[in-house]
């Protein structure tokens, strides 16, 4: 990602702007950074919301949305990698970057939370293989 190493003249070219029109709407390119950041974070809640919501059993649904992470982007080449801004932060800036990290703690807790709500219709049996049931934990983890 390597925003640190971006100038906002190479943002300004390959957005079709002049660097002060930059600094003038989002203050600075960390400004900028962070309302990327928002947007993607809104479009993913939105994208794996939908997708979790969906019809199928907890299997089929965790699967979905697994797989749904993978998918190329939209629009783009099919050479293009869709990679997920999240984790990107979370791997170029940690816990240097109080805003940034905030907003990527927020995106994980997130998705904890739809996968939990997903996991709690485990309570209905047809809908769940036994290794996913709450009384024992799915093979791939180490017994506690």
């Amino acid at each position: 990602m390597a925003t640190t190493a971006t100038s906002t003249r190479d943002l300004g070219d390959a957005l079709g702007l002049n660097p002060s029109s930059l600094y003038r709407t989002f203050g600075d390119k960390h400004g900028l950074f962070l309302r990327v950041l928002d947007r993607y974070l809104e479009s993913e809640a939105e994208r794996s919301g939908a997708v979790l919501a969906g019809p199928g059993s907890v299997h089929d649904l965790l699967c979905a949305w697994l797989l749904s992470m993978l998918n190329e982007t939209p629009g783009l080449p099919d050479s293009t990698p869709f990679g997920c801004l999240v984790l990107n932060t979370a791997s170029e800036f940690g816990a240097s970057d109080p805003e940034a990290s905030r907003r990527v703690h927020a995106a994980f807790d997130g998705a904890k939370t739809g996968v939990t709500d997903v996991s709690g219709a485990a309570s209905r049996p047809a809908s769940c293989p036994p290794t996913l049931t709450r009384r024992r934990r799915p093979t791939c983890y180490p017994p506690r």
